[in-house]
C-alpha cells in the first residue's frame, strides 16, 4: 500500500454512532402481518438472533390456571439488526399513544421512523 492509501478509504463509523443512509420504498402490496400475543424467549448464534412468538391458547384450569402457550413463529433477523430493533422500540415506547405510520406519497428518502405505508392501502 502506497503512502497516503489509508487516506482515501472511508472510516467505518463506530458501532454505537453508526448511521446509514436509508430509502425506504411503499410495498406494491401491503406487508403481510402475523398476529402473536408475545415472544417467549430468544437466541443468538451465528450472526442471527432468533426470537420464539407465541399464541395463547387457552388455560389450564386444572393447573392453577395456567396459560397454555404455544410457539407459532419464529423470527429471525441479523444481529446487526438489533440496535435498530432497539430504537424503533424505544421510538414507540416514547411517542405512545402517537400513531408511528407515515403515509407514502412516493420514495422516502433518509432516515425512517415507523413502518412505510403505500397509499393505496386497501380499506
Amino acid at each position: 500500500m502506497a503512502k497516503g492509501d489509508s487516506d482515501k478509504q472511508p472510516q467505518q463509523p463506530d458501532q454505537k454512532t453508526r448511521s446509514i443512509k436509508v430509502k425506504m420504498v411503499a410495498p406494491s402490496v401491503p406487508a403481510e402481518e402475523i398476529y402473536v400475543d408475545g415472544v417467549a424467549g430468544c437466541m443468538g448464534r451465528a450472526g442471527v438472533i432468533k426470537l420464539d412468538c407465541y399464541r395463547v391458547l387457552g388455560f389450564d384450569k386444572e393447573n392453577e390456571n395456567a396459560e397454555v402457550r404455544c410457539i407459532t413463529h419464529r423470527l429471525v433477523l441479523p444481529a446487526m439488526a438489533i440496535p435498530e430493533l432497539i430504537q424503533t422500540i424505544k421510538g414507540l415506547t416514547e411517542n405512545s399513544g402517537q400513531s408511528s405510520k407515515k403515509p407514502v406519497e412516493g420514495p422516502v428518502e433518509g432516515p425512517v421512523e415507523g413502518p412505510v405505508e403505500g397509499k393505496d392501502k386497501p380499506n
